[in-house]
């Protein structure tokens, strides 16, 4: 089969009239491409990256990670090669990430994963589509040696480099999430271990964090974190350094984000900022159901730029969509308002249908939108 990305990208006018109507190929090679990403250029246009099977004639042995950039006018970027550039190809399965570098190129975080051991790998590539001078033609490796490395997160340091978390260990028993700092010469920043940091000292279970940039360098992170074996489960968050310590004026050990609940977690999703240097951050947890893991239900929470949560807005998260089996992983988009658009889908017609809710920075719904979510698309019955 043969399946070939489309980018389409929305401007603030609408779409430009020098975009071709159905969207512009970004690649025609053969084989699947799938799980597209997007990141700004800076200029109106995007980076865009993926998962691709061009190399692998028996489709999963040689997953590999390709880029492109696609100017404002929607046109291939002079250099840059009409099927992609290849970031990360070899025999195992690559899976890519990728953020600005904040000076017109980006940064692509990767899991290179085999039989037994997924590491992580990070790479900068200029807006001409060539390696950052200084940086290895393989990436720097961020988590590297036995075991599995996985689930990565990254955001930009502004100056070319990038914060990374992942997370650590085989099972409940050993799973720890760690982030580290590489400047964008390609090299460790000064006084990080090889490892990176632990985001939480202790021997508690900590889950994939979520991360967010902010003004100065720093970054906010949100993970999820359990005392015993997931059977309840907290959300925390703090504000980092551009130095990546943890924020003085934040309370130690990070505020909480909703407390502890019967298989709680934050889903893979994204932060999305209130534009005061606070944060939206979508949860889901079985606090209405006796079986773990099944009949999910989303709630949205609004932490302040300070660490508090925001007026108006329960300690435990404001529900969203509760009364329906399995609703699943929310995405989150900025209104520009304050506020937030929120997306799921969820099995309330007994198959999946795709809500959407606007919701204020005060924990209101917008006035029209219906408190369970407007209907976005799914057949009625």
């Amino acid at each position: 089969m043969r399946w070939l990305p489309l980018l389409l990208l929305a401007f603030a006018a609408g779409p430009s009239s020098a975009w071709p109507v159905d969207g512009l190929r970004v690649t025609g090679a053969l084989r699947a491409q799938i799980s597209p990403k997007l990141a700004s250029d800076g200029q109106g246009g995007a980076f865009a990256t993926w998962i691709d099977y061009r190399g692998d004639a028996q489709l999963g042995l040689g997953v590999e990670v390709y880029l492109q950039h696609v100017t404002a006018v929607g046109q291939i970027a002079p250099g840059w090669p009409t099927d992609g550039l290849l970031v990360a190809g070899g025999p195992g399965h690559q899976n890519g990430l990728i953020c600005p570098d904040g000076v017109g190129g980006v940064l692509v975080v990767y899991v290179d994963t085999g039989v037994d051991f997924s590491d992580l790998y990070l790479q900068r590539i200029t807006a001409a589509g060539a390696v950052a001078p200084g940086w290895p033609a393989s990436g720097v490796p961020i988590g590297v040696g036995p075991g599995r490395q996985e689930s990565p997160a990254l955001v930009s340091d502004g100056a070319g480099g990038a914060f990374v978390s992942w997370r650590d260990g085989d099972d409940l028993d050993s799973l720890r999430a760690r982030y580290t700092h590489v400047l964008g010469s390609g090299q460790l920043a000064p006084g990080w271990p090889a490892n990176g940091r632990l985001f939480e000292p202790t021997p508690a279970l900590v889950l994939r964090p979520l991360m967010l940039a902010t003004e100065g360098g720093g970054f906010l992170a949100c993970w999820s974190t359990s005392d015993d074996a997931l059977a309840s489960v907290r959300v925390l968050a703090q504000r980092f350094t551009a130095e990546g310590m943890a924020d003085p004026q934040w309370p130690a050990g990070g505020i909480t984000v909703c407390p502890s609940r019967p298989f709680h977690r934050v889903p893979d999703s994204r932060l999305v900022s209130d534009g005061a240097g606070g944060f939206f951050v979508v949860l889901s947890d079985n606090r209405n159901s006796t079986v773990p893991f099944e009949n999910q239900d989303l709630y949205l929470q609004h932490v302040l730029a300070d660490g508090q949560i925001a007026p108006g807005w329960p300690v435990d998260a404001l529900p969203l969509a509760t009364l329906f089996f399995e609703d699943e992983t929310g995405i989150l988009s900025e209104d520009g308002l304050g506020g937030v658009y929120v997306g799921w889908h969820d099995s309330r017609a007994g198959f999946p249908q795709v809500f959407g809710l606007h919701v204020g920075a005060d924990g209101q719904r917008h006035a029209g939108w219906p408190a369970e979510g407007l209907r976005l698309s799914g057949r009625e019955t």
